[in-house]
């Protein structure tokens, strides 16, 4: 009797080494399918691109130069709130890309920038709901099924960039740290308010989940 359970329990363990690792497969290939995506949207592309998607990091490097980097600094927060289109003239969309075109000449840093700010936005959005392990798969598959996300992560333009703010929002929100220390959800969230001032325009309805 003794030995037949030992055998079934051995079967039983065997069946489900077998199945987890094509369960493991399955998670992996979640992550795959973005990515290569992804990847296939960069080759596809490669320098064929709109004037568009490298206007701010040239603006940025052209205040960088003509007013300093201070003077291109205290440039930006002034257009930031003084300015018809808001936004477009912040240190996330002129500074920080401009600044690095300054150092290290490179006409793909807004594309890689963009693609940075998809992978704080992918990250943070899990941590906000404290996803486990394997949960982290279906957040993959929700931001793989969006084509328009995907293209979005590597173009130069400032759209992702303006979903960082929110991003951050969501952590204040349902994370259980800034439960307990609420005066690190404020700070948090004040620089999350002012982070919205410096990205793309829709960074502004940064005030909806808060709400």
């Amino acid at each position: 009797m003794i030995v037949n359970l030992t055998q079934k329990l051995d079967q039983f363990s065997r069946r489900w080494s077998k199945r987890s690792k094509k369960i493991s497969k399955i998670y992996l290939l979640t992550f795959l399918l973005p990515l290569t995506a992804i990847i296939w949207r960069v080759l596809y592309r490669g320098y064929h691109y709109n004037g568009w998607e490298i206007a701010s990091t040239a603006e940025g490097l052209y205040m960088i130069d003509g007013l300093g980097l201070w003077g291109a600094i205290k440039q930006s927060f002034y257009l930031t709130r003084h300015c018809a289109y808001c936004g477009n003239d912040g240190l996330i969309t002129h500074i920080l890309q401009g600044g690095l075109a300054y150092l290290f000449p490179w006409e793909f840093w807004p594309h890689l920038i963009s693609f940075i700010f998809f992978i704080l936005v992918f990250w943070f959005a899990g941590i906000s709901f404290e996803l486990k392990d394997r949960q982290w798969s279906i957040l993959a598959l929700a931001l793989g099924s969006s084509a328009t996300l995907l293209s979005f992560s590597v173009t130069g333009g400032e759209y992702i960039k303006s979903l960082l703010p929110h991003a951050l929002a969501l952590l204040i929100i349902f994370h259980p740290f800034f439960r307990k220390h609420w005066w690190a959800g404020i700070l948090l969230g004040l620089f999350a308010i002012e982070l919205s001032w410096h990205s793309y325009p829709l960074a502004k309805t940064i005030f909806i989940p808060f709400l």
